[in-house]
């Protein structure tokens, strides 16, 4: 009866709401039973919020949808204060901490020039992550009530998107590249995704395609490591799923996902 069917299931608590994803275009229900709100581990997340000097105590605690990079969680403190837990996926832990320096470095830049970014709070060590005692990589930011959006065919919703982005760009276009880390490397190394596809079992027309178009692939990417692009600080991670929509007008209103931000081509954004 789980066929097609995916669970889900975070390592310090059991209990969250039902949610929907997609991946594949197959849709995964995740059924979590004996949702009792308090049998949720409200425990690890008020060690995590007294670590971000958290003012209060932990009501309630929802896991909700998320970057694929983290596990997602909103937390409701007793002073009716609302806030976004987020664990770091243990694939990312080896540079967790320098994706969170390059966060900073962003979200630094985009409010000295009065662009709207999200502020993640800060630990009494004055870092914007704790560790917790499994060695896992924590993050907050206040909530925002708003949307998430796998696509949509709005087109004034389409253009905002493009403003934000275009906005996002043109405020960090400026930006010393060398106080960034490069935390993903080949990212969009084209030559490298394309030996990856040709090692693999294609089809003949495919892998004649492949082969005929690998230079043309390349151009952008060629052009790059012989310096004629030079790097700027680029996103990587343009879509719409990384921006929050306003319930009511169903406008895109902030970008949220800053994680892959790195020295790259701007052409990629």
């Amino acid at each position: 009866r789980f066929r097609k069917r995916k669970l889900q299931t975070d390592p310090f608590t059991s209990f969250a709401e039902p949610r929907f994803s997609t991946y594949n275009d197959t849709i995964y229900i995740l059924v979590l039973h004996h949702q009792q709100e308090k049998k949720v581990n409200k425990t690890l997340f008020q060690e995590i919020g007294d670590l971000f000097r958290l003012p209060g105590s932990v009501k309630k605690v929802v896991m909700v949808e998320g970057p694929k990079l983290a596990s997602t969680y909103k937390v409701t403190y007793d002073t009716k204060k609302v806030y976004i837990f987020q664990k770091m996926s243990d694939s990312l832990s080896y540079t967790a901490e320098n994706v969170m320096k390059n966060v900073e470095v962003i979200n630094d830049h985009l409010r000295s020039k009065g662009v709207p970014s999200l502020h993640f709070h800060h630990s009494n060590q004055r870092e914007n992550f704790v560790r917790d005692t499994d060695g896992g990589y924590w993050r907050v930011r206040r909530f925002i009530e708003s949307d998430f959006a796998n696509t949509t065919n709005d087109y004034e919703a389409l253009q905002k998107i493009g403003l934000i982005m275009g906005e996002l760009f043109v405020s960090i276009s400026d930006l010393d590249v060398s106080k960034l880390t490069t935390n993903f490397e080949n990212l969009h190394n084209t030559r490298l995704i394309i030996d990856r596809l040709n090692s693999v079992n294609l089809e003949n027309d495919d892998k004649e395609y492949l082969l005929e178009n690998i230079d043309n692939s390349c151009v952008v990417y060629d052009a790059f490591t012989r310096g004629d692009i030079k790097s700027v600080a680029t996103h990587n991670d343009t879509k719409v799923k990384n921006l929050l929509f306003d319930k009511k007008t169903g406008r895109p209103t902030v970008l949220i996902n800053i994680d892959k931000t790195q020295p790259g081509i701007a052409l990629y954004d």
